[in-house]
């Protein structure tokens, strides 16, 4: 396996959520997250997909970007960012 995608669609919008994404590191930039985010929306139905990173995931935020997806809102409770001195 090289790739995995969990997502959920909802049946009254026909959102695809995208819970899990993962690419094998050695297979990354072959078109493989692309190829599994289409197959399993249309396979089941959706007309549009969500999902929701960190943005201090800067490799994610890169990817998702590049994917087609775009902010949409921010959730600044979600997320603690801890901050230490360094001495």
């Amino acid at each position: 396996m090289v790739g995995f995608v969990a997502i959920r669609v909802e049946d009254w919008n026909r959102r695809c959520i995208i819970w899990h994404l993962y690419v094998d590191g050695a297979y990354r930039r072959h078109g493989i997250a692309r190829n599994l985010l289409r197959r399993a929306g249309q396979r089941l139905g959706a007309k549009l997909a969500w999902l929701e990173v960190s943005n201090v995931n800067v490799a994610a935020v890169t990817n998702y970007h590049a994917l087609g997806f775009w902010i949409c809102g921010v959730d600044s409770t979600l997320y603690q960012c801890t901050i230490t001195e360094v001495a």
